[in-house]
């Protein structure tokens, strides 16, 4: 039975990988965002199938975690909820290394997006 385990594995994971450096990359957020570590859940945009998307937020402050999760392997357009357009933002998260710096009135997603942007 082959396998690919000369091209796929830990070692070539740990020294040039992107999964390894995502998840290192999620796991320092976790430690050092309050929005994260403390903040309360809102799910957004119930009612899409393709997209689980929800609010990070804290009582104290204005600013919010959004984030936005393309489940499917086709390209998405979602309509933002009124009070999260024409925002200022940070990408704090992307797979695909895009950096949003202003919401509009929609996001497009590609395939098995994840984006996170706090507003």
């Amino acid at each position: 039975m082959p396998t690919d385990q000369d091209e796929i594995n830990v070692e070539k994971e740990l020294a040039s990988g992107e999964i390894f450096n995502h998840y290192q990359k999620l796991i320092k957020l976790r430690k050092t965002e309050p929005l994260i570590y403390a903040g309360h859940f809102k799910e957004l945009l119930a009612d899409n199938k393709q997209v689980f998307a929800y609010e990070r937020y804290l009582d104290d402050s204005n600013e919010k975690l959004v984030v936005f999760n393309n489940f499917y392997g086709n390209e998405v357009i979602v309509d933002l909820p009124a009070e999260y357009q024409d925002k200022d933002c940070t990408t704090l998260v992307d797979n695909y290394q895009n950096k949003i710096q202003e919401t509009s009135k929609q996001i497009t997603l590609q395939p098995y997006e994840s984006l996170a942007i706090k507003i």
